[in-house]
């Protein structure tokens, strides 16, 4: 029984230290030319109002959480990413990433962003996450990544047979993906047509 109130408080500590976190953040890049209210008012202008008492409440720390939504309409309200706000750095420390877990807050905010498994280790040492099962679980999203990077790549060459390979590379991961080829409006680029082998895609 006391290891498991043990646990549970150690939970609770975290999950303050987490929204302690992300309001000294907020208020951070609010700064002191803003106000609450202007930082309600953009929020609401996004779409999800979030009170100026309920923003005030979480700067100081005294909100017991912050949820996803609210954590989405924050960041772009102040033109940052939700894992900045969670994962502020400086990332050469350590943070608990999970109740008793430490991992430099670097890796936590990679783990968060999902670019690699990294959910800290237990007393011995063991990793928690298996690899493989992680990289499954994300595939999808690796995929896009890997999109984005060789659409971004053919689009800045001169080359024709580069710029070939690159998209019969784009038109296998989209067969993979069962999708069809996005056009570059999906990665928030103007379209350019894809041709594979001479042909429209």
């Amino acid at each position: 029984m006391a290891s498991t109130l043990l646990d549970m408080s150690a939970g609770d500590e975290w999950a303050v230290d987490v929204v302690r976190r992300v309001g000294a953040e907020v208020k951070r890049l609010r700064g002191n030319s803003r106000s609450a209210q202007w930082l309600s008012d953009r929020c609401a202008d996004l779409g999800y109002p979030i009170g100026r008492a309920t923003i005030s409440e979480i700067e100081v720390g005294r909100r017991k959480s912050v949820s996803v939504p609210e954590l989405i309409v924050l960041a772009a309200a102040l033109n940052t990413s939700p894992v900045n706000l969670v994962y502020p750095g400086p990332y050469q420390n350590a943070v608990e990433i999970l109740p008793a877990r430490k991992a430099g807050e670097f890796n936590a905010a990679q783990w968060f962003s999902g670019v690699y498994s990294y959910l800290g280790s237990d007393g011995s040492g063991a990793a928690e996450d298996p690899a493989e099962q992680w990289r499954a679980n994300t595939e999808t999203l690796y995929q896009w990544r890997h999109l984005d990077e060789l659409m971004t790549t053919r689009d800045e060459m001169d080359n024709p047979e580069h710029i070939a390979v690159l998209n019969r590379q784009i038109k296998a991961i989209c067969d993979r993906l069962r999708i069809p080829i996005p056009t570059d409006d999906a990665f928030g680029r103007s379209s350019a047509d894809i041709e594979i082998d001479g042909d429209d895609a």
